[in-house]
Order: structure tokens, then sequence, then C-alpha cells
């Protein structure tokens, strides 16, 4: 028979509603009292229902990380390591975690609202949207805290985070460009991505620092696919064989700029180093293994989920806007820095 709340009211020598307050964390309960109610539904292996939880609970709040236009990427570690992190915030606060996927067609079905109340989502990590998404003016303009990653849109209930994505590619670029590389082209990710604009806008602050004079061909839109990434490459090796640096605004852009690289006969870096963004797995055991950007993704969902839950306490600071997260260049083989021959 199963374990009811009642046997462990009994067996700690509280009331029901004592146990019930333990269980959905209130603040109002002692350390004692706590430990008491635990220790008893532990020896009689009480298990509380997280959805009768939330039905009779309004202390359980449920944050949801909402993703947009998932797709099966094998080289895409980065919405997993947002998700975990989101978790763990989740899990060691007493809050409610849940997992929606979202795309561009099913916004136009129903509103953000909408689909936020029928799920009983009280606060939302959103990653994944574009610029142009019909979800970005509901967010703004609506009541449920939602924190954007990697897309800063104003509003009263919306914070933003991501790491400095200008500094972060001008950092990257700077590193090749010290080695003396004189003729970089970028391969991007898409005009819909705010992080496009502004990691193009890092790589051309390198170059122009540098003195160097980018053509007119020099970014490439490669929609952060690799085999698109690859095509495009060939395609500007045909028409600018002196090409001697590759920057991309992702580590499966870089992979696919690889494949280029060599069918090129080109050999990394000796004659074009190569740079990526993500830190992916496979950038570390490629040959040669890829530099790029560690953007901490975890870190970045944990930090995200932690401010939904002060949004939904009324303890952020009004306007607070956008929050920036640490990240680090990791230099590896790609970037080298060997002497040139020519």
């Amino acid at each position: 028979m199963a374990v009811k709340i009642y046997d462990v009211a009994k067996a700690a020598g509280v009331t029901v509603s004592t146990v019930s307050r333990v269980f959905n964390h209130y603040q109002d309960i002692s350390e004692a009292t706590k430990k008491k109610v635990l220790a008893a539904a532990d020896k009689l292996g009480y298990t509380p229902n997280v959805a009768a939880r939330t039905l009779s609970s309004k202390s359980l709040k449920t944050v949801a990380v909402i993703l947009n236009d998932i797709v099966a990427d094998r080289f895409d570690g980065v919405s997993m390591q947002t998700i975990l992190g989101v978790y763990q915030y989740c899990n060691e606060h007493g809050m409610q975690f849940v997992l929606y996927p979202t795309s561009t067609k099913l916004q136009h079905e129903k509103t953000f609202g909408q689909f936020c109340l029928e799920r009983n989502v009280d606060g939302a990590v959103v990653q994944g949207m574009h610029i142009d998404d019909p979800y970005l003016g509901q967010i703004a303009a609506g009541e449920t805290p939602v924190v954007m990653i990697d897309l800063e849109i104003p509003g009263a209930n919306v914070v933003s985070i991501s790491i400095d994505n200008v500094a972060a590619e001008r950092e990257a670029t700077q590193t090749i460009l010290k080695h003396g590389r004189k003729h970089p082209v970028m391969i991007n990710g898409t005009h819909a991505a705010q992080v496009s604009a502004l990691r193009e806008e890092g790589f051309r602050q390198a170059v122009a620092e540098a003195g160097l004079v980018l053509p007119d061909d020099g970014v490439l839109y490669a929609d952060f696919e690799i085999d698109l990434a690859t095509k495009k490459l060939q395609e500007a090796l045909k028409q600018h064989p002196e090409i001697d640096a590759v920057v991309c605004a992702s580590d499966a852009m870089a992979i696919g700029a690889m494949v280029a690289l060599r069918a090129a006969g080109k050999q990394i870096p000796r004659d074009c180093e190569l740079v990526g963004f993500d830190n992916i797995g496979a950038t570390e055991y490629s040959q040669p293994p890829i530099s790029t950007i560690e953007q901490h993704m975890d870190k970045i969902g944990y930090t995200a989920a932690g401010l939904v839950d002060k949004l939904l306490q009324k303890r952020l600071a009004p306007n607070i806007g956008h929050v920036y997260s640490d990240y680090d260049f990791i230099q590896r083989e790609s970037t080298g820095g060997l002497p040139m021959d020519h």
C-alpha cells in the first residue's frame, strides 16, 4: 500500500499541513521540524506527488526552458548545457523544471501568454529566438517573467543574458591577426540571429584595428551549418586563394571550414589559421584541435534561472536590462601562430 502524507505526519508527530509545508519549501518551518519530517518520509519511503504539489501550493513555481526551432545537430551541445544549468538551479531551490520546444510556425498559432498559461508556466528561460519572431513583442509587453539568452529585448518583466559577443570575437580575431595574417574572412551564422550581428561587429573591429581593409565578400553566411560552411569557403577560396585566416561564429562551421581548407591543400595553421565559437567536444579532438570561445552555457543557464526566480519574487532591480556572463578564449593548435613560409 502506498504511503500517504497522513502516515508521515503521524510518524513525525506533526500535522498534515506541516508535512505539506515542508515539501513545498515554506520558509517558516524550523530546521528541526524539517529534519524530523524528512527523516520520517525517508523511513516510510514516502514520495510527494509533484503534480499535486503544483496544484495545491503557490510556493512551488514552475520555470520552463523554451527552445525555439530545435534541430537534430550532433555538433550542438550548447542547448543541453543551458538546460542542465537551469535544471540544477531549480533542483537546488525547490522549483519545478519543465522543457518545452516551440517554433516560428507555432508562434503564429497561439500567443506567448497562451503558451505559458496552458502549461502553468510561472517564468521562462528562452533560447533560440530569431529577431523577427512574433513572440518577442509579446514577451516584451507581457507579464510573465522571462530571461532571454543571446537576445536582448526591452520589457518590464524581461532580462537578457549572454557573454560579450563583440569582445569575444574581437579577441579571437586579434589573436590571429597578431600572427601576421593579412587576408581574413569570417563565416557567420544567420541574419536572423542577434549574436551573428554582434560577433561580426567584433570581427570587423579587430580587422579595422589591424589596418586591414575587408573586401565586400569578407563575411560569408552559412546559417550555422557545417556543410554550408564547407561550400561557402570552398567558393571563397576559388576567388581568393590568398585567404590565410578563417574566423567562424560557431564550431560546427569551423569544422566545415576545416574540410574546405584541406580540400584546397591548405595546412592549418601554417597556411591558414582557424577559430570557432562554442567549445563543443569535437574541437578538442579534431586534427589539429580548434581554438574556440567557451561560453560556459551551463553557468548562463543557472544564472538565467536565478534571474527568473528574482523576477518572480520582485527582488530584481528595475530596468536591469542585460547581464553579461564570463567567457574564455581557448587557444589550441589551429591558431598556433607558427612562422609563415611566405
